[in-house]
């Protein structure tokens, strides 16, 4: 029996409505989540059916239908679990003192880092004992190891990357306000996570921890990080120069097969996107002019080409067979002429 029943607002999430009807009924977020696993329906329950539960239960207990109308992240980890935050939760202070506690559907998007009404990051951990927020610090509203109010939390003043941008510019009453809605906003993150993956080798710098180790980044190195990637996007000569010094680096270091060189990029030119960075690389390829060892192999030219491989391999065979240096491989010096001859031969 909940006595005290608080409206939700469309400004927050189901996460954050549960955290406090809790609240407001004296629960203790522990005592909370046991009682609703009591129902079935566990709190962090990832199947869609116990969600659905979950709201029709709370609904029920409201007497409204209202709770359907919220955001919640944990119905798209079918679909797009990499695209959002389950376990981190950030928050922008001033926001959260201002909305007396509610959490902002846009919080959870996982390349969302800054709050554009107050300009500054948000923040996911306690900016005195270095605690992660979690659910019982959002309920208490303050830090579950130092019990620094969490409004008190210290932001750092910062512009939005592109990718926190894009996420600002939705409209958070749409955002699953029809199937057409959710597969736009599916499509949008997916597209922000292979872009992030796949531009990430060309901006890392020699003082970070490795992208593939992202986990132990900060939020302040999750930002600088996105920032580095915008940048490198901000135009086609960006993203050229940052292919080619990385490019460079690599070689430098003793590759010569340019397939390993870029093999980061392997998903990247399968899927032919992002476009800038396949342009980038189909640059590199066809002013690459160092006659220093560096080979190519067809298949993966054609693969960066979109082009059938066979045909490519018969082209060379009847066109260039001595520029072979072995079956199926060239310099990637002589690349950029066989590829031009090839697509005119077409």
């Amino acid at each position: 029996m909940l006595l005290t029943r608080p409206f939700s607002s469309t400004d927050e999430t189901l996460q954050s409505f549960l955290i406090r009807l809790a609240r407001a009924n004296h629960y203790t977020f522990e005592a909370w989540s046991r009682h609703l696993a009591d129902q079935g329906i566990p709190y962090r329950t990832r199947n869609q059916e116990s969600r659905k539960k979950l709201v029709e239960y709370i609904d029920g207990i409201l007497g409204r239908n209202e709770t359907s109308e919220l955001f919640d992240q944990w119905a798209f980890y079918t679909d797009l679990k990499l695209g959002f935050d389950f376990a981190r939760i950030k928050i922008c202070p001033h926001c959260f003192k201002e909305s007396k506690g509610k959490l902002h559907p846009k919080w959870s998007f996982r390349f969302n880092l800054t709050c554009p009404v107050h300009g500054c990051l948000l923040v996911d951990t306690c900016s005195c004992c270095g605690t992660a927020i979690n659910e019982q610090a959002v309920h208490s509203h303050k830090c579950t190891e130092c019990g620094t109010p969490l409004i008190t939390s210290e932001s750092t003043i910062a512009e939005p990357d592109s990718f926190s941008g894009q996420i600002h510019e939705l409209d958070s009453t749409k955002l699953i306000s029809d199937e057409r809605n959710r597969t736009a906003l599916i499509n949008l993150l997916t597209a922000q996570f292979n872009t992030i993956e796949a531009l990430s080798n060309y901006v890392y710098e020699g003082d970070q921890a490795k992208w593939r180790k992202k986990r132990a980044y900060s939020l302040a190195q999750r930002y600088q990080h996105q920032i580095a990637v915008s940048q490198a996007l901000s135009s086609q000569s960006a993203t050229n120069d940052a292919v080619a010094q990385y490019a460079g680096e690599v070689i430098s270091d003793g590759e010569t097969d340019i397939a390993k060189l870029f093999r980061y990029s392997r998903k990247a030119i399968k899927n032919q996107f992002p476009q800038m960075l396949i342009k980038a690389i189909k640059t590199y390829v066809e002013n690459f002019d160092d006659d220093n060892g560096i080979t190519v192999g067809l298949r993966w030219l054609s693969d960066l080409y979109g082009i059938d491989d066979d045909s490519l391999f018969k082209f060379v065979v009847l066109n260039h067979e001595a520029l072979q240096t072995r079956k199926g491989v060239i310099r990637l010096l002589d690349a950029g002429h066989v590829i031009d001859g090839y697509l005119k031969s077409r």
